[in-house]
């Protein structure tokens, strides 16, 4: 629990908890000011003036042991504590956006890294916003792109790399419910509109190779809805649709099935916790080992590291958390990772072909809720293996050149062997040099690399439908 009274100062009223140097401390924040505990907001408002108390109580359900405050922009202005050893997380700030932005989509595209980003509200849903921006992870520079055909927010999107474009569905705008499929092309700054059917903010969607759709979660009258767009032929079918119907969760795709993790029940408006899995090629849902957590307003369009699923910030119908969880596929269990700087919720982001994660935008307000500019950079600890294709690391086609990093504490290491396996069983040998290491698939199946006793994602490879269209 924390108190907050206007007198100046920072005062961690339980010493036991703490080393006795900083029992009580003195800061001058300016007007605004956030404070997490153990990732979990426990304040955030306007101070009276230049300075303001915080009294942190240790409450019998929260160890107090990793406190951070930060201010405007995103400065950190104070972080104590000592997180526990086994997280596997370094986090630190980045330059902020342009602008800033909550409820936003975003894809990551691997051949140039670079992030885009779509929509959101700069201020409650009432300020939709039309801008797209690109984000150039190695210079740092700031691009904005050609403006999107209507201002809206709470829309999905996703890299279609059979024609090399992305694709924006649903989201909210001032007239209502986004109607229709917004394509972008990267590579001649365009869009265009393609006829679609209204779909909801908060909907998710992931392209899945091994059919070359799009496939769309969302719901219709509380009702759960799978929808499956071809942006080929510009036209939607439907599939069977998860047992529940959800809202504002995160959808991604690995070895040949669909991850759906927690969000919103429209039907209640409970956050639930729920992992369901679709294998695409059954057209079956499957119940797995749900989250150690309820919330919504995660990044909707994720990825996989290290054949862990990662879940980053989320809003639990009260409080915001900047925590990092992880699911692993192959023992199905769940862990806390880490922290994040900044408690929030309707993020984007994704990992990058280097490793790392980025998060953008967000919001830490619900009552006046404002797009945040917060940029946060997630760096992992340990021998790490980050394999990517030119459009994904978990997907890519007969004859890409896939790119495999080792990386230890975040750092390339370099003089190590890297045994790819294919469809399960050893394949070939590749030398990392200076902690890189590269092979053209030359057939289809699913692909891994070990190294180090450390496994990559895994590589789900099949046929270059782009270059068979052209032969054809």
């Amino acid at each position: 629990m924390l108190v907050y009274e206007p007198s100046g100062y920072i005062s961690l009223i339980d010493r036991s908890l703490f080393d006795g140097n900083w029992h009580f401390l003195t800061a001058s924040f300016g007007r605004s000011v956030s404070v997490s505990v153990d990732g979990l907001q426990a304040y955030q408002g306007e101070g009276p003036g230049d300075l303001c108390k915080l009294a942190v109580k240790h409450s019998g359900d929260l160890r107090l042991g990793c406190l951070k405050v930060w201010g405007s922009e995103g400065m950190l202005l104070l972080a104590k504590g000592a997180c526990p050893r086994s997280f596997t997380i370094k986090t630190s700030p980045m330059p902020g956006m342009p602008l800033g932005l909550a409820d936003l989509a975003s894809v990551y595209l691997p051949g140039s890294d670079r992030f885009l980003l779509f929509g959101g509200y700069t201020r409650g849903g009432g300020n939709p916003t039309s801008v797209a921006l690109a984000y150039d992870v190695k210079s740092g520079v700031w691009q904005y792109l050609a403006r999107m055909p209507l201002a809206e927010w709470g829309g999905c999107s996703c890299y279609y790399p059979d024609n090399r474009k992305v694709y924006l569905l649903g989201g909210l705008s001032l007239r209502g419910n986004i109607s229709g499929v917004y394509e972008y092309d990267p590579f001649f700054n365009y869009w265009r509109v393609i006829p679609g059917p209204s779909i909801f903010r908060g909907s998710m969607c992931a392209y899945s190779p091994d059919d070359g759709r799009i496939h769309v979660i969302t719901e219709r009258n509380g009702r759960p809805l799978h929808l499956v767009f071809d942006p080929i032929n510009a036209s939607f079918s439907e599939a069977q649709p998860p047992p529940v119907p959800v809202r504002w969760g995160s959808l991604t795709y690995y070895d040949r099935k669909l991850y759906l993790v927690s969000g919103t029940n429209p039907r209640t408006g409970h956050k639930e916790p729920h992992l369901i899995v679709y294998d695409i090629s059954s057209d079956e849902w499957e119940l797995r080992t749900p989250p150690p957590f309820r919330g919504h307003g995660m990044v909707r369009e994720w990825g996989w590291l290290d054949g862990r699923l990662y879940v980053v910030d989320f809003y639990d119908g009260q409080r915001f958390y900047g925590r990092v969880y992880s699911y692993n596929e192959s023992s199905g269990g769940w862990r806390l990772e880490g922290y994040t700087l900044y408690p929030r919720d309707g993020v984007a982001g994704g990992i990058t072909k280097d490793g790392f994660v980025l998060i953008f935008g967000g919001r830490n307000s619900r009552r006046s809720p404002r797009g945040l500019s917060y940029v946060e950079k997630l760096e992992f600890l340990g021998t790490m293996l980050v394999a990517f294709s030119p459009s994904s690391n978990v997907y890519g086609f007969v004859g890409d050149k896939i790119n495999i990093l080792v990386l230890s504490d975040g750092r390339q290491a370099d003089g190590h062997s890297i045994t790819v396996y294919l469809d399960g069983n050893p394949h070939s040998k590749l030398e990392a040099i200076d902690g890189r290491a590269s092979l053209i698939v030359t057939k289809p199946g699913v692909y891994r690399f070990k190294c180090c006793g450390a496994w990559s994602n895994k590589m789900v490879v099949v046929p270059n439908r782009r270059l068979q269209a052209r032969a054809g």
